[in-house]
């Protein structure tokens, strides 16, 4: 998944976003066939682990070839040195935001809520696939804004910002009772607790989602610091909250943990949009 996510950049970059959309419909098709046979497989978790490295394999496969891939190893050592000043603070960036998202089910093992993990987990599960949908559109909105000088980059990630937050709003009205009555049908007997939590933990994923556009806007104009600033920020925030709620109200407490530590990692990287982007609307 991530040699294709790398390299879907090539695709984008040279306007093929119709080979690049092809590429997740294959995955996603792919992954959804792969949990519908689970059903009948005799093992299914060994066919679930199996089939997705199957289908990301074949993606990656199709992602490689599309972008004509070809190894140039005598250009390797200046894009190297080059690649390392963006990209290690973004994967230092890519490691928070994953204990981020993984932090309050450690901490519910740590203070004694393990039985909730499972329907905290799938809250989580079902809330996410609305940063499937971001996490998508970023890709292209990043090229965008790095072929796009000063104000008219600041213009058009705040453009962005305006749609997600009118789609992620109504996307979270529709989910919101879906979703609850998803987890009431087929999970209410094992995890009752889930349609409590479910809401809390989609609040969180959508203030973070629709806020994607103010990191682009910073990642394409090389500021990985302030972005990676904004992550540790968020996630020292959500190890808080989490530390003050959990012990009292459990699975409730990390999803109002949650929610309250994206929302303010929003507001957060909205706040250094704001101030690293006025030079940019003085200037055009």
């Amino acid at each position: 998944m991530l040699v294709s996510d790398s390299f879907s950049g090539v695709l984008l970059a040279s306007g093929r976003e119709r080979f690049y959309a092809a590429t997740l419909w294959t995955r996603s098709l792919g992954i959804a066939a792969v949990l519908v046979a689970s059903f009948a497989a005799s093992d299914r978790l060994v066919w679930i682990l199996w089939g997705r490295l199957v289908v990301n394999a074949c993606v990656a496969a199709l992602v490689l070839f599309g972008a004509r891939a070809r190894p140039a190893f005598r250009e390797f050592g200046p894009l190297a040195r080059e690649a390392t000043r963006y990209v290690l603070p973004a994967a230092v960036g890519s490691g928070v935001v994953a204990l981020h998202r993984r932090a309050d089910v450690f901490l519910l093992a740590a203070f004694g809520h393990t039985a909730a993990i499972g329907g905290y987990a799938l809250c989580y599960s079902v809330a996410e696939a609305f940063w499937l949908l971001t996490d998508s559109l970023e890709a292209s909105l990043f090229v965008r804004l790095a072929r796009r000088e000063r104000g008219p980059a600041s213009d058009l990630a705040r453009e962005a910002f305006r749609r997600y937050r009118t789609v992620g709003l109504a996307a979270a009205a529709i989910v919101v009772v879906g979703g609850e009555a998803l987890l009431i049908v087929m999970f209410g007997t094992r995890f009752p607790e889930a349609p409590k939590v479910f809401p809390w933990v989609l609040a969180g994923v959508v203030a973070w989602g629709i806020t994607r556009p103010f990191e682009s806007y910073l990642f394409s104009r090389r500021r990985t610091d302030a972005v990676l600033g904004s992550q540790i920020a968020g996630l020292l925030i959500n190890v808080s909250l989490c530390a003050l709620l959990i012990p009292r109200f459990g699975a409730i407490g990390a999803g109002v943990a949650s929610a309250g530590s994206y929302t303010l990692e929003g507001l957060i990287v909205a706040g250094l949009f704001r101030r690293l982007s006025s030079p940019d609307r003085k200037t055009a």
